[in-house]
């Protein structure tokens, strides 16, 4: 007996690995997963992020000494690496991790796999 078939993940273009590398945070609405999605780039790692405070939606400042972000509304703080929020100890208060891959000079979100985010290295140019 054959195992069903999974179903693979879409890839959605998100930006070019020059464009990360230049600017080091990239910021875009996806209407795909009704989100706005932020891609870091942070000691050559991408970290691909919802960039929607869990508080109460507000915007980030990223702090890139500290490697965190900052919610400019009331000021919760989430660590860039990990996506947890160092403001309070609350479960399930972290940004949501998007999965990820880098294929060539672009770097694709996956719509419909699981949550877990993937890290990628990246060369400096």
């Amino acid at each position: 007996m054959t195992e069903p078939a999974t179903a693979q993940p879409v890839r959605i273009p998100f930006c070019s690995l020059t464009e990360l590398q230049q600017q080091r945070h990239i910021t875009r609405w996806m209407d795909t997963l009704r989100d706005e999605v932020t891609a870091y780039l942070v000691d050559g790692n991408i970290m691909v992020r919802s960039s929607v405070c869990v508080h109460m939606g507000g915007e980030f400042d990223v702090d890139w000494e500290k490697q965190k972000v900052c919610c400019r509304w009331h000021g919760w703080e989430f660590d860039l690496q990990s996506g947890d929020c160092l403001t309070f100890s609350l479960p399930g208060r972290r940004l949501r991790p998007y999965n990820h891959v880098v294929d060539g000079n672009t770097l694709y979100l996956l719509f419909g796999d699981a949550d877990v985010a993937v890290q990628h290295s990246v060369s400096s140019p």
